[in-house]
């Protein structure tokens, strides 16, 4: 990257009231970003698990040549494009999240501080995927493994409802992941895409893994004995109650609120904000242990690339395009379906961070006022659409489907 609109862009982020959400120190994007070409720094939270996940998986030899193939050679030095980029979709997490608080133009000042590499993948929205007036601001917490709350009396929400979006989203991010990438992969190897086209479809998958990337990681942030140690905390601070279940594993069994997001203690500090500051080298073990979400990602960036290797192999004989231009439909179908059945394979690796319906429990009131949040309820989910299962595509696969179309408009010439 070169170096870009730095000075403007930086005064207008650290102007922002809550501009603490774009990262995971509770800081400003400054703390994260290179200030000479807008690359992520990988010093703690976010982009140090992102990167401790490349360099894990880059051990696995049995996933190394569909890697490579996928991902490109240059996996984990703290420059590389491919790393670079998942962290560019795990902070648009952060971005839809500040679009829902209604601070400003995050996507616009994205698009000027990351310049011509991200510019053409930031749509310029106004509000994040799901909101909805009766979800306000909470409207993505999904997307950071907290519950999604509702105003509406008519329209109660439930910790299942979250549960169930972050599911269903994960599901879904997974899908669009791999289908993308299967198409950019293939139009690569068969050169019959042009340099722009599959940039756009590399670009769109991992940005998908980036997001599934930033969701695991938060479903760590919690106020464990482990992170007692080294924070003043109570069980629902950070994004949820992570708790032994009869797994054996540590799995959330709450997803915590955004008013637990904004509560200090009684010295006027944020426990929320400490505790995602724990992700640093020197805390790792002793703070995450097994449940290191780099150990989770690990595996999910490996499991995606075998996924999309053996797909682009088992359509080498079907092109992407007819003889006359034209897409065909029946690579359509065939990624598509390729695609959907890698996910369901994959998509456990996140679920198996969240503790059944049976074992979740009712996230406590914040100290000093607010209510509990309870666990059942009504199916519904956030923006008043009907919650659906893992397994199914809802809304999100037409996107999903809609972003392969996009990737394969640049034949090549």
């Amino acid at each position: 990257m070169r170096p870009l609109f730095v000075a403007a862009v930086i005064a207008s982020l650290t102007r922002v009231p809550v501009a603490d959400a774009f990262d995971w120190n509770g800081k400003t994007t400054t703390h994260e970003l290179d200030v000479l070409d807008g690359r992520m720094k990988l010093v703690s939270g976010h982009p140090l698990a992102t990167a401790r996940a490349f360099r894990i998986a880059a051990q696995d030899a049995a996933s190394a040549a569909a890697m490579r193939r996928v991902y490109g050679t240059d996996l984990t030095s703290d420059r590389s494009d491919t790393l670079q980029t998942v962290l560019f979709g795990s902070w648009l997490n952060e971005v839809r999240t500040e679009l829902d608080m209604g601070s400003g133009g995050p996507l616009d000042w994205a698009s000027h501080y990351l310049g011509w590499r991200y510019r053409k993948y930031l749509d310029g929205r106004e509000r994040s995927d799901r909101w909805g007036e009766d979800t306000g601001w909470t409207s993505s917490n999904y997307q950071h493994s907290m519950v999604v709350v509702s105003n509406d009396p008519a329209r109660p929400l439930t910790q299942n409802d979250s549960f169930d979006l972050v599911e269903e989203y994960t599901y879904w991010a997974t899908t669009s992941a791999i289908l993308n990438l299967i198409v950019a992969t293939k139009g690569r190897a068969d050169a019959s895409l042009d340099s722009d086209a599959i940039d756009l479809g590399w670009v769109s998958g991992l940005r998908y893994v980036g997001s599934v990337f930033h969701i695991v990681e938060d479903s760590s942030v919690a106020c464990t004995d482990a992170a007692k140690r080294h924070v003043h905390c109570v069980p629902g601070d950070g994004h949820g109650i992570v708790a032994k279940t009869s797994s054996g594993h540590l799995q959330v069994v709450a997803l915590s609120s955004s008013d637990w997001w904004v509560r200090e203690d009684e010295a006027g500090d944020k426990p929320h904000g400490e505790l995602d500051g724990l992700y640093r080298s020197d805390l790792v073990s002793d703070v995450f242990g097994d449940n290191d979400p780099a150990l989770t990602n690990a595996r999910y960036l490996t499991a995606v690339a075998r996924a999309v290797d053996a797909a682009v192999d088992e359509l080498a004989g079907v092109p992407l395009f007819n003889p006359d231009g034209s897409p065909n439909d029946t690579f359509d179908a065939r990624a598509f379906s390729l695609a959907v059945a890698a996910a369901r394979e994959i998509h456990p690796l996140v679920t198996a961070r969240y503790a059944p319906v049976g074992e979740r429990q009712r996230l406590p009131g914040v100290p000093g006022g607010g209510k509990e949040d309870g666990v059942g309820g009504a199916e519904q989910s956030a923006g008043g659409c009907a919650a659906s299962r893992a397994g199914d595509l809802t809304v999100f696969a037409l996107a999903g489907l809609a972003g392969l179309l996009i990737s394969r408009r640049r034949r090549r010439a």
